[in-house]
């Protein structure tokens, strides 16, 4: 009847994007607990990466895939430049993770425009059977008599 895929997993993406906001502003006051806060947060946006760019494959948004493809280069380039041992290493990792933050971030300035738009074209999808459905039974009660 109506496709609400997308919409479906924009609001997972939604959903995702959004989570570490609400979350965060707790630890402020404690600088120890904040800093293991920001580390929690960069390690769940390495572990979710791989379902974020699954959604976005499910929603065909291959501009936002072909951008994580080239910040995600860079930083390889960056983890490469840095081959050798201790501080390089630890930079260039900081410098992948600070790459996916910056693209997670981006990403979510966009997705509540994306569901807006996802579902208003739903609503006039929806609409749109509705009146279809009305000149059909219109038809039909038309042709009884």
């Amino acid at each position: 009847m109506f496709n609400a895929e997308p919409l479906y997993y924009l609001n997972k993406l939604h959903r995702i994007l959004n989570w570490s906001d609400s979350r965060i502003e707790f630890f402020y006051g404690i600088p120890w607990l904040y800093q293991l806060a920001v580390a929690l947060m960069l390690w769940i946006t390495v572990i979710l990466t791989p379902y974020v760019i699954y959604l976005l494959v499910r929603l065909k948004k291959w501009g936002w895939l072909v951008y994580f493809g080239v910040i995600t280069g860079i930083g390889l380039l960056a983890g490469a430049a840095g081959s050798g041992f201790g501080l390089q290493i630890y930079l260039s990792s900081i410098t992948i993770t600070l790459l996916l933050v910056v693209f997670m971030w981006s990403l979510r300035l966009r997705v509540n425009e994306w569901r807006g738009l996802a579902q208003f074209e739903q609503e006039m999808r929806r609409e749109r059977l509705m009146k279809q459905r009305a000149a059909q039974s219109r038809n039909f009660r038309e042709h009884l008599q």
